[in-house]
C-alpha cells in the first residue's frame, strides 16, 4: 500500500476507534441507567458487546497496517 493512502487508512481507523469509544461510552452510560431503573438490559448489554467486538476488529486492522504492538487502550483510550 502506498505510504499516502496507508496514511489515510490509519487516520481512518483512528477516528473510527475514537468514535466507537465515544459510542461505548454513552451505551455503558444507558445500560447502567436502565438497571438503576430496574429495567432489563440485555439488549443494551448485547448491542455494547457488539460494540465491543467490532472496535476489537478495528484495532486489530490498525495494528496490521503499522505492523507494530499497539496497547490495547491505544488509540481510542478506552482500553475495552
Amino acid at each position: 500500500m502506498p505510504n499516502g493512502l496507508s496514511n489515510v487508512k490509519r487516520a481512518e481507523l483512528i477516528a473510527h476507534l475514537t468514535e466507537l469509544d465515544q459510542i461505548m461510552e454513552d451505551q455503558t452510560a444507558n445500560v447502567k441507567f436502565a438497571a438503576e431503573m430496574g429495567q432489563l438490559v440485555p439488549t443494551l448489554t448485547a448491542g455494547l458487546e457488539r460494540l465491543k467486538e467490532v472496535r476489537r476488529h478495528y484495532l486489530s486492522a490498525l495494528r496490521h497496517l503499522l505492523g507494530e504492538n499497539i496497547g490495547e487502550g491505544e488509540p481510542g483510550k478506552s482500553g475495552r
